[in-house]
């Protein structure tokens, strides 16, 4: 009876032949698309994190080109505080008359305040030092001596400004 099975044999082997063959498809599909998914994760994950890291980088860049921005300028405000003290200094000792040379202070303790500088304890030694140029009195016309004006004028050079480059 091994020998020929019936057709309803035929029937049933076939389709556990065709069931056995849609399972084992099906399972090597879910194994496909199980590899396909766990590499498309790996991958998206892997491509955030360098966007991220290139995104971090970009913003560590345009940090560091503000700050240099902000160094330059500051280097440029203070070597204009520089020139502009200079220029008092200069006027003040080629200063020929009380009136002049009163002018002069008086534009020299503006600048000073405009740019916050009349608070800085040396500065304030200076101020301090020369408070009588201010109350000077007589006819504006006096003529004062070369060794009063160089005395001012040093103590004007002399002013402190901030530090040339900036901390941090």
């Amino acid at each position: 009876m091994l020998g020929d099975p019936s057709f309803i044999g035929k029937l049933w082997n076939k389709g556990v032949d065709i069931a056995a063959s849609i399972v084992a498809s099906t399972i090597s599909a879910l194994i496909i698309a199980l590899i396909a998914t766990l590499t498309w994760k790996f991958k998206r994950g892997r491509d955030l994190r360098l966007e991220a890291d290139k995104q971090r980088q970009q913003s560590r860049i345009a940090q560091e080109l503000e700050r240099e921005k902000r160094r330059a300028d500051h280097r440029d405000f203070v070597r204009r505080l520089a020139a502009e003290r200079d220029s008092f200094a200069s006027a003040i000792s080629a200063a020929t008359d009380l009136g002049r040379l009163q002018e002069e202070w008086v534009r020299y303790l503006r600048w000073l305040t405009e740019n916050r500088l009349n608070n800085i304890p040396h500065n304030q030694k200076i101020l301090n030092a020369c408070a009588h140029v201010g109350r000077m009195s007589g006819p504006p016309n006096v003529v004062l001596s070369s060794t009063q004006l160089k005395l001012i004028a040093e103590q004007v050079r002399d002013t402190e400004l901030p530090p040339l480059e900036l901390q941090g």
